[in-house]
């Protein structure tokens, strides 16, 4: 058993390279997130409301990718700034007043009405579809939402809650 290697000056530069990451295809996702929520609300007792809750809520997600329209790709420019300044190519500041953002919020939302939830949620969705874009914008910033007592008096805490389910 003397079997050595040597080396192969012909497949240098044969392996091909992988693609960086592979981007999730949104449709397959939420389906089958939506399936996983299903099945696991039938098995558990406990969790069962809250599971189902979910598997609606990502099933509406899944619906909504067909009939809305697609986001506007980053620009090539944004994309350039970010990699300059070592900073996220999606500016959080210009989702605030994003419109497409907004109604695609305000159709999430009027579409999870019939969707069985405990009344707090339902509330907070009310309150939502009740009230115009706080600010002139979406608040989706992460550090708006734990400013003490920010959303609770003027009715936009179902805005942070509902625009991360958008955001996905």
């Amino acid at each position: 058993m003397t079997a050595t290697t040597q080396p192969d000056p012909s497949v240098i530069g044969g392996v091909p390279t992988p693609p960086l990451a592979f981007l999730p295809d949104p449709d397959r996702l939420f389906a089958t997130r939506a399936r996983r929520f299903a099945f696991l609300a039938e098995h558990d007792p406990r969790l069962g409301p809250y599971l189902s809750f979910l598997a609606e809520l990502t099933g509406l997600q899944a619906r909504l990718i067909d009939e809305l329209p697609a986001p506007e790709p980053i620009r090539s420019a944004a994309i350039q700034q970010a990699r300059t300044h070592r900073m996220p190519p999606i500016d959080r500041g210009d989702l605030a007043t994003d419109e497409m953002l907004h109604e695609t919020l305000m159709t999430l939302c009027d579409q999870a009405q019939p969707i069985p939830m405990p009344e707090p949620a339902k509330l907070a969705l009310q309150a939502v579809l009740a009230s115009p874009m706080p600010g002139g914008g979406v608040i989706v910033t992460s550090d708006a939402i734990q400013q003490e007592g920010r959303g609770r008096d003027r009715g936009e805490g179902g805005y942070h809650l509902s625009g991360r389910s958008i955001l996905q």
